[in-house]
């Protein structure tokens, strides 16, 4: 008897060995940020859901996110990018009531944030700003109040500022109560 035997080898090529495009920053938003991710293995663009999966990691907090791509049908293996979320220079947060506007958007606690405002601008009797804010999970010093940005507290008695405060706009605290108390630092005064 004559038998033929076909047998057909699979060689899998390796995720790691494909060349994937830099991702550039990506803008803090406050929900998931997922960049597309272009992978090109030799001369050839693979397409994501055939040759390979993404899966994000740290990708809704400023700082540095992760991108996770595994190989898929003739590819194996897993290979990982970096990213960086920013909040928007000149972006408006709101933490606490008060209202943050990104001066620098550095991330590792180098950023800055001006205050500009606050909610409940009638009803304010206090305020107080700190040293620094979490916006995005990422420390900001407080380093100014912009212009006008108290103005409407015409009930406002007590102001208490942090040491970071190198700057007050023109008309902060022009409405305030006349016996309002301010508290700073010694070294502000």
């Amino acid at each position: 008897e004559n038998f033929s035997t076909t047998c057909e080898i699979v060689v899998k090529k390796s995720i790691a060995d494909a060349e994937i495009a830099n991702i550039k920053s990506q803008t803090y938003t406050g929900k998931a940020i997922k960049p597309a991710v272009k992978v090109v293995y030799g001369k050839k663009t693979l397409k994501k859901g055939t040759d390979y999966t993404v899966s994000y990691e740290n990708n809704k907090k400023i700082g540095e996110a992760t991108v996770v791509i595994k190989g898929k049908g003739s590819y194996h293996g897993t290979v990982k990018k970096t990213f960086t979320i920013k909040a928007k220079k000149g972006s408006v947060h709101t933490v606490d009531k008060v209202k943050y506007k990104v001066v620098k958007n550095s991330i590792n606690g180098k950023g800055t944030v001006s205050v500009i405002g606050v909610t409940n601008e009638a009803k304010r009797t206090s305020i107080t700003i700190g040293d620094t804010v979490k916006i995005g999970g990422a420390k900001f010093k407080v380093v100014s109040i912009g212009a006008k940005a108290f103005y409407k507290c015409k009930k406002l008695k007590k102001i208490v500022l942090g040491k970071n405060i190198s700057s007050i706009g023109k008309d902060a605290f022009k409405k305030k109560k006349k016996k309002a108390k301010f508290h700073v630092p010694k070294a502000k005064k």
